[in-house]
């Protein structure tokens, strides 16, 4: 619900994560629509090199593994858009 209302909004990327125990957190990725980045695959690109899971569609993903994923995604995030 939270990535919902977030997106509503224009030009809103959310990486959300909330820690199931000590070594493992899930995660939702949601965007605006207006905004061309893919959710299912920064996921799934942030969380495969930490033995995580995740994916989703272009607008919104979902999964779970290490919480260093948010961390990875949110790099990854950065450097696609410096490179805009």
């Amino acid at each position: 619900d939270a990535a919902s209302q977030l997106i509503r909004r224009p030009g809103v990327v959310a990486l959300l994560g909330a820690r199931v125990n000590e070594d493992h957190a899930v995660f939702v990725f949601a965007r605006s629509s207006g905004v061309d980045i893919h959710m299912g695959r920064l996921l799934s690109d942030a969380a495969k090199p930490l033995g995580g899971k995740g994916g989703g569609r272009p607008d919104f993903a979902q999964g779970g593994g290490p919480v260093e994923i948010l961390s990875e995604a949110e790099r990854r995030l950065n450097t696609d858009l410096a490179g805009r």
